[in-house]
């Protein structure tokens, strides 16, 4: 991990200045070593620079790269089964959250019809109108906006069929540069879209995540103010928004909420100078910082991206201008680097842990030669028998090494979408 992830970052969309980050044994003594769990990879497929989702019962969702390397579509995997679901008569399509237990899948979708604006809602760039979908059993549906042309389920769908995103309203947002429409946070139920608040001061926002109880975390921000200011934000089921707070910088933002309403994301340090620290969230304790990366390393960027109902959280880390980045488990109050989890002389390089279920199976995206979804499974007694469980895991010294540069822009577009600042990507703020 040292030798890949040891420099500091620039702001997350500024790009500023150079700034020295806290490493996580500075935050408080570091619990005692435990014996480390190992996992073995399973490739689920290339893909582009994306966060796959898992449910408990193993299920992925995600988005795989057809034949022409630029197209891609979302698919649901289960027991090495792929399963691609298409998209509305456009292109392209995806599912980045977690799938629900029935085997219902959310995402977006593109149409075949240009956007009248030109947006380009979904970051494709074909600025073609795209809108959430709910997948099942074989069948795409797509779900209404709210009187404008692009909507997204960003959050996923719980079991109990609620689906959770973004979509358009029929408003100019005032707050934009460029012609927009304003976008809202919102939850589907039976296909009805109920428009979720947000902060004063906020035309805009959307959901990240939604658990059972109804729950929902995400972002409120304004169109302007995205690369500058957004809050981290949780919805109770009823529908009122809090604000869950930073570490004293402006760019905040929750990215999962697990079933006991734990909720994990990023939050901008003081100074303005965008870094962030991956927190965790409780309604007794508030925000704490899970720190920049593993012990040992001096960072500038993380993200915590997902937690599962044992209080495991994945997520990532980077370095300068996002050229490079791996991924981590957080557990026991310690941060540790996947690719170091891997079995001994492993080719695969962890970039992000994106989605960890209750079993402690972890959907995640790595890089081998190009970029591939993976399923991480840990060797538990469910599995110790299994190819890859026995011998050494691969000691942090001998990560595989990548060249970074070619990742550096795929990695600043996945920002954009998905750490709230994909409501208006560069393509559009240039169109």
């Amino acid at each position: 991990m040292k030798s890949r992830l040891s420099n500091c970052l620039p702001a997350v969309m500024l790009l500023a200045s150079c700034a020295i980050s806290v490493p996580l044994a500075a935050l408080g003594e570091v619990p005692a070593k435990k014996q480390l769990t190992r996992y073995t990879v399973t490739d689920l497929g290339p893909a582009p620079f994306a966060f796959p989702g898992i449910n408990n019962r193993g299920l992925v969702a995600g988005a795989v790269l057809l034949a022409d390397g630029v197209t891609q579509n979302a698919f649901l995997w289960q027991k090495g089964m792929r399963t691609d679901l298409g998209t509305l008569g456009g292109p392209n399509s995806s599912a980045f959250s977690r799938p629900n237990e029935r085997g219902q899948v959310a995402g977006n979708a593109e149409t075949a019809t240009p956007d009248p604006l030109g947006e380009d809602f979904c970051v494709y760039g074909t600025r073609l109108i795209c809108l959430a979908f709910v997948w099942q059993n074989g069948t795409m549906t797509p779900l209404a906006t709210l009187g404008g042309n692009n909507s997204w389920a960003t959050g996923g769908v719980n079991n109990r069929g609620q689906v959770a995103g973004v979509a358009e309203n029929s408003t100019p947002d005032a707050s934009c540069a460029l012609p927009n429409l304003e976008q809202k946070p919102v939850i589907w139920t039976n296909g009805t879209a109920r428009e979720l608040p947000t902060l004063p001061g906020d035309p805009d926002g959307f959901v990240a995540a939604i658990n059972e109880r109804g729950q929902a975390a995400g972002i409120s921000s304004d169109c302007g103010a995205s690369t500058t200011r957004q809050h981290a934000v949780l919805w109770s089921e009823d529908g009122p928004v809090t604000d869950l707070g930073s570490f004293g910088g402006p760019i905040n933002g929750a990215m999962d909420i697990n079933n006991h309403g734990q909720v994990v994301g990023f939050a901008g340090l003081p100074g303005n100078t965008g870094a962030l620290r991956a927190f965790l969230w409780t309604a007794r304790d508030g925000m704490r910082d899970l720190g920049a990366g593993p012990p040992g390393t001096d960072l500038f960027l993380s993200v915590a991206i997902g937690i599962n109902d044992n209080g495991q959280v994945v997520g990532w880390s980077c370095t300068q201008n996002f050229a490079d980045c791996g991924g981590w488990i957080w557990q026991d109050g310690v941060m540790t680097d996947l690719t170091s989890l891997l079995p001994e002389g492993s080719p695969w390089n962890v970039i992000a842990g994106t989605s960890i279920n209750s079993r402690g199976e972890i959907a995640a995206f790595g890089d081998l030669a190009g970029f591939h979804e993976l399923l991480l499974t840990p060797c538990n007694e469910e599995h110790v028998l299994d190819k890859g469980c026995t011998g050494k895991i691969a000691a942090e010294s001998d990560a595989p090494q990548r060249p970074a540069a070619a990742h550096a822009q795929a990695s600043r577009q996945l920002l954009r979408k998905r750490l709230g600042v994909r409501f208006r990507s560069v393509n559009e703020q240039t169109r």
